[in-house]
């Protein structure tokens, strides 16, 4: 959210009086210091760690963070005694019927969040010269101009996405969350299609369709790694951003010269429509250990995973 700011209030300071590698460059530099940050602050997972056998470094880590809240514990040593031995990759997320609904549904939702969140991002530009366009007398030669403010308004608007998902995150929890931001927010798009409305109601509409788009998001990244197990919670997050960059890629032709604005928007709102129906195949895991909706074998979710501790005994023996 702070990122997509920070994207419009640099384009709107050096895009157009210094051109486009300035801005390019500026635009960089939060990455790459967010990405030295995390390889030199971020810790590593103690439970992954203590799967590994490195259980020293494990309760290191846990006696960092009980001393930085204020607690007087400290370990020496951490154990994972129910630390699960199968060995699970990335093609177990489809294999397994103990994931391979919740694969499915989380597929298409992060897809239908690429289309939508990049489509609404890139297709607001479009929406706006074409106002101005039609307000404007035409002129001679070429030129290209950006309504900043409008679109910085629209970037705010995630804000109350990040607020408002936080509120209902727990209650109604992860499902619903995502059913109603994705839901509210394909309509947005809908509207968005519609060139007689005034500046004025796309610029709220829009608002409330990147609102709704994070707030939507932000639910869809908290229930991801409650769904999957810790052998194979890092592929499953990786291969689902990856499915998330595909529909962001897929995002530019939706918008480009071939479909109507109308069609972009109809377009965009069908993948929410779809994006909702998957997300209410998904179990809920709000107020649950995160185990319990994962990984361990105690819990009334044992015989949905009681395949993957047969089938890598089969495969021992």
């Amino acid at each position: 959210t702070l990122g997509s700011i920070y994207v419009n209030v640099a384009a709107w300071i050096v895009l157009e009086t210094a051109g486009w590698q300035a801005f390019t460059a500026m635009v960089a530099i939060p990455t790459l210091l967010s990405s030295l940050a995390g390889y030199f602050m971020l810790p590593e997972s103690p439970r992954w760690l203590a799967d590994q056998g490195r259980c020293k470094e494990a309760a290191r880590i846990v006696s960092n963070w009980a001393k930085a809240n204020g607690s007087s514990a400290r370990f020496t040593k951490i154990s994972a005694p129910n630390a699960s031995t199968v060995h699970v990759n990335v093609l177990d997320l489809c294999r397994r019927s103990a994931l391979r609904v919740r694969t499915i549904a989380m597929t298409i939702i992060w897809f239908g969040l690429g289309v939508t969140y990049y489509g609404v991002v890139m297709l607001l530009p479009r929406i706006f010269e074409n106002q101005r366009k039609k307000a404007s007398e035409p002129q001679d030669g070429c030129s290209l101009h950006f309504d900043h403010m409008d679109l910085i308004i629209a970037s705010i608007a995630e804000v109350g996405g990040v607020v408002f998902a936080t509120c209902m995150i727990e209650k109604p929890g992860r499902v619903w969350t995502q059913a109603i931001f994705y839901m509210i927010g394909g309509i947005c798009l809908f509207v968005l299609g519609f060139q007689s409305l005034s500046l004025e109601v796309l610029t709220f509409v829009a608002s409330l369709g990147r609102l709704c788009a994070m707030g939507g998001a932000c639910a869809t990244w908290v229930q991801t790694p409650e769904l999957y197990p810790t052998q194979v919670r890092g592929e499953a997050h990786a291969m689902l951003n990856a499915m998330a960059k595909l529909g962001g890629f897929c995002a530019p032709f939706l918008i480009s010269s071939l479909f109507t604005q109308l069609q972009c928007a109809g377009i965009m709102s069908a993948a929410a429509v779809i994006t909702v129906a998957a997300a209410l195949q998904l179990p809920e895991t709000a107020g649950m250990d995160l185990s319990e909706g994962s990984e361990v074998a105690s819990t009334h979710l044992a015989t949905e995973l009681s395949d993957l501790s047969e089938e890598s005994s089969s495969e021992t023996s």
